[in-house]
């Protein structure tokens, strides 16, 4: 079991860092849409390379569209409701919602 996530220094849980952690807000606030497409691709280069069972994926942002249906579960444990589309715009908040 490895965690895949940002290189966030010493850890006491197996990980799969894939790089140091970006500038992940903007100038007022919302995330940016860059960083979290990188993480994707990062994501989806770590999953394939290990030849995973089994992807547990915490959050359903860009990278759960890029992991292999026939081996990904999503867990979903954040709820935002209506609030998706004031934070991510109409486009983007209406197909994360």
């Amino acid at each position: 079991m490895r965690y895949v996530t940002y290189s966030w220094g010493p850890s006491e849980v197996p990980l799969a860092p894939v790089g140091l952690p970006p500038r992940l807000y903007d100038e007022v606030g919302r995330r940016r849409l860059l960083p979290a497409l990188q993480f994707a691709l990062a994501v989806r280069r770590v999953v394939m390379k290990a030849v995973c069972r089994v992807v547990d994926a915490l959050v359903p942002y860009t990278e759960v569209f890029l992991l292999p249906r026939e081996r990904t579960v999503l867990t979903l444990y954040e709820f935002w409701g209506r609030r998706l589309r004031e934070y991510f715009g109409h486009l983007v908040g209406g197909a994360v919602r």
